[in-house]
């Protein structure tokens, strides 16, 4: 069978009109929440959003791993680990509810203050660095700079494989995926820990981990395998239902 030949069964559409629907009623629910109890809603909604985000990060990082190893464990799973990175669009475009919950997420909670209202000087002040840092303008300015190196990575790598696509034999591509892979593994690492430092550790500023950047990078990489096991066997099911 022909890829262009090929129809999904009518299973898929079916998850698909259920899918939709069940985003439809969550979405509903999302803005009632919004409007009748903001911070906790905010504050779930990052939780979601960091989650989201280990998806597709991690398998951008499975798919730039895959090429540095260069062995044939990731060959089978490179065109899902693509399309997942490829959400990052997607995923750029969730990040505007959390620019909009800054205030309900970084102003405390009630027990001590959080660093968009923290005092100067005196108890419950932070540190001259963190005044410094933790900035409105700061993190806005940084997002954006994560993003950009993101954005950046997907796009190269998407865009190389598209052109192996054309000639599989192009052994200078190979060299150029490989010697890339590298510095965008060290770039992604980087720039994911200092986005956990600024989105989800800066809730509670008085309370700092050095690991706790990494530890994100970790879970995203276990949670984008686990969807690219989820994604082949539900490959096998749906091929075997079509006899292929």
């Amino acid at each position: 069978m022909n890829a262009p030949d090929y129809q999904a069964p009518a299973s898929v559409n079916r998850v698909q009109s259920g899918g939709l629907f069940v985003g439809g009623v969550a979405l509903l629910l999302a803005i009632f929440g919004a409007v009748t109890a903001s911070e906790k809603f905010f504050h779930a909604y990052l939780f979601s959003y960091m989650w989201v985000l280990g998806l597709t990060l991690g398998s951008l990082g499975l798919l730039m791993l895959q090429h540095l190893t260069g062995g044939t464990w990731g060959i089978i799973i490179r065109r899902p680990l693509e399309a997942a990175s490829r959400n990052i669009w997607l995923v750029l475009l969730m990040f505007i509810p959390v620019i909009f919950g800054m205030k309900y997420l970084y102003s405390g909670n009630g027990v001590e203050k959080g660093w968009l209202n923290s005092p100067k000087n005196g108890e419950g002040a932070l540190s001259p660095f963190q005044q410094s840092y933790l900035t409105s303008s700061g993190y806005l300015i940084r997002a954006a700079i994560y993003f950009l190196i993101w954005l950046g990575l997907v796009w190269i790598f998407n865009r190389w494989s598209k052109e192996q696509d054309v000639n599989r034999e192009d052994r200078a591509l190979r060299r150029r995926f490989k010697m890339f892979a590298g510095p965008g593994i060290i770039l992604y690492v980087v720039a994911m820990s200092f986005a956990a430092f600024d989105w989800v550790m800066s809730v509670s500023p008085h309370w700092a981990s050095t690991i706790y950047g990494f530890i994100f990078v970790a879970g995203q990489a276990i949670s984008s395998m686990s969807l690219m096991i989820a994604d082949r066997k539900s490959t096998r099911l749906n091929s075997s239902h079509l006899g292929i």
